[in-house]
């Protein structure tokens, strides 16, 4: 049966990016056995789906190894920023407002450090700090394990996660997910962050939302300091007498502003889903268990969410103690509250989230689960 290869820009695309991903993985046979199916007498609607839907998938890898190569990139130019309008903003915007060693700017100085200090160690700590990762099982307990899973039902659309990853080989705790571009699965994991060439999970969440505050506020006090340099440089009619070019002190303030802007959306987002107990994962996956709830006729509440002050409270590892307004953004050494694996729920749960204290001896008390406590 002869078939039509007239399939259209979009069937030709599609075909290229299914070439180039099955040439990169040494699978490019594969594009010749499609092709032999379809001239034995396949549509060619069903090969353009093929290929369209193989072409998915190379732009999901191919995205993925961007990401991957791109991320210690990414750090670098953080840190140059970083460290090129601090030396700006104390060689050329502070002396423009305060002289130097006077009281004010010893104010400022000390504003500057604290935000500094801020700034850099939950930057690199949320770098270096592993975002945490199931712990690994025997070759005797992954086997018994799978087993015991490998009987259960893979969950639909909207109904939870699997409980085992297929890739890393070991059981998924609830809320860890596996990233594609670390290679490995997270615990709590949020997203993946290019800006720090890791995954935001447990041990880390804490640490990237604090750097999120203190480089909004950065921004913030930087475009009100360069305010009125940027005013005097901009104008090219008036002679510039300043300490710094009229390059430099612009790029300053755009750059202040720019990313000023940028942190606001996504520390918005980010305090919301503090607020809230959920991941950015878990955001999407409990707003379509709300609206098939609704839907219904039900109700679905978040499992995770204890309350905002409760939320906030776990997640920055402080007490009710007095000062804990405070006390979140201070620098400590002491880890996440918790392991990662077992979470506090509310008192609407139906009982408390505990999978993981022994993944053998607890493998059929899992299955019997309902897929909804696992998120």
């Amino acid at each position: 049966k002869k078939v039509s290869w007239k399939v259209g820009p979009l069937g030709g695309v599609s075909f290229f990016f299914f070439a180039v991903h099955h040439h990169v993985t040494g699978k490019l046979r594969n594009v010749k056995f499609h092709i032999f199916r379809a001239k034995m007498g396949e549509t060619t609607s069903y090969y353009v789906q093929i290929c369209l839907l193989k072409s998915i998938f190379c732009c999901k890898w191919l995205m993925e190894t961007i990401l991957r190569l791109i991320g210690p990139i990414f750090v670098l130019i953080a840190i140059t920023l970083l460290l090129g309008v601090t030396y700006v903003f104390f060689m050329a915007i502070l002396p423009y407002h305060v002289e130097w060693f006077s009281v004010g700017w010893f104010l400022h100085f000390i504003v500057d450090a604290f935000l500094a200090q801020g700034v850099t160690l939950n930057y690199l700590w949320a770098i270096f700090t592993p975002p945490g990762s199931p712990p690994k099982l025997t070759e005797e307990e992954q086997q018994r394990l799978q087993s015991d899973l490998g009987r259960e039902k893979a969950p639909r659309k909207g109904e939870g996660f699997s409980k085992w990853c297929k890739i890393c080989k070991c059981p998924k705790p609830i809320r860890t997910h596996h990233c594609h571009v670390c290679k490995r699965c997270v615990l709590k994991m949020d997203h993946h962050c290019p800006w720090i060439n890791n995954c935001v999970g447990h041990y880390n969440h804490r640490n990237f939302v604090l750097f999120l505050v203190y480089l909004w506020a950065t921004c913030f006090y930087g475009a009100l300091m360069s305010y009125s340099p940027f005013q005097g440089s901009a104008n090219f009619k008036v002679p510039w007498s300043g300490l710094s070019g009229r390059g430099t002190i612009i790029f300053f303030f755009v750059l202040s502003v720019a990313v000023g802007l940028a942190m606001t959306l996504m520390l918005v987002w980010q305090l919301y889903l503090v607020l809230t107990g959920q991941t950015t994962i878990e955001f999407y996956f409990n707003r379509f268990k709300a609206s098939e709830a609704k839907r219904r006729g039900l109700t679905y509440t978040n499992p995770f969410d204890l309350g905002c002050k409760e939320n906030w409270l776990y997640l920055f590892g402080v007490t009710r103690q007095s000062g804990w307004w405070f006390k979140w953004l201070l620098p400590t050494l002491k880890p996440a509250p918790g392991d990662g694996i077992t979470y506090p729920t509310n008192s609407s749960a139906k009982r408390d989230v505990n999978p993981w204290e022994d993944p053998v001896l607890r493998a059929e008390a899992k299955l019997e689960r309902r897929l909804e406590d696992f998120v």
